[in-house]
């Protein structure tokens, strides 16, 4: 495994993170367990927009 990590972050890394310019995050919650599906947002923040485009 990469440096990414295996987790979706659940707020925004900021802008330019790991050099990107638009980060994406998980704008809920994850599920509790393995298999069990979750209707959340994927945010991408861009400039001073945490949620540019979901």
């Amino acid at each position: 495994m990469g440096s990414g990590g295996t987790i979706i972050p659940l707020s925004s890394p900021n802008r330019n993170h790991c050099g990107t310019d638009t980060t994406g995050w998980l704008n809920g919650r994850l599920p509790k367990k393995i298999g069990i599906i979750v209707n959340e947002s994927i945010c991408f923040a861009s400039g001073s927009d945490e949620c540019l485009i979901s």
